[in-house]
């Protein structure tokens, strides 16, 4: 599916916490698809540190919905 590839999940990052895995594919942020690290950036940056973040995910033929509490720029 269209969306952006997760390259890499920090240990003990708010990605981690939701439990986002490499590989997995970000394809909404809300109700917003999302197709380019640019627009998942302008989406992500309507938020602010400790609010909660929708992300629809695909991972091995399925979708998930994962909430991220997002930190602040060095989490």
């Amino acid at each position: 599916p269209a969306g952006i590839v997760v390259a890499s999940v920090s240990k003990g990052s708010p990605a981690e916490t939701a439990g986002l895995q490499p590989s997995d594919i970000i394809t909404h942020v809300g109700d917003v698809a999302v197709t380019s690290y640019t627009q998942f950036n302008s989406e992500k940056a309507k938020f602010a540190p400790g609010d909660t973040m929708t992300l629809t995910v695909y991972r091995q033929g399925k979708n998930y919905t994962v909430s991220v509490v997002l930190g602040t720029a060095n989490q």
